[in-house]
């Protein structure tokens, strides 16, 4: 239980883009494919992937 929090922690601090910096990011993903673009798109959804992610706690999955 420890571990998730600090997890949890550590993702809250990526914050969550908006609608034009998202669209900025993966524009420059798709054109120069820019190592930080795809980082930052990827790390303002790790709070996504952690919600769904303790949703298979209840089916006894770690």
């Amino acid at each position: 239980m420890i571990l998730i929090s600090i997890a949890i922690g550590e993702i809250c601090k990526y914050p969550m883009l908006t609608l034009v910096d998202e669209r900025r990011y993966m524009a420059a993903w798709q054109e120069t494919e820019e190592k930080r673009a795809l980082e930052g798109l990827m790390t303002s959804h790790l709070r996504l992937v952690a919600k769904f992610a303790n949703g298979f706690k209840r089916y006894g999955l770690s």
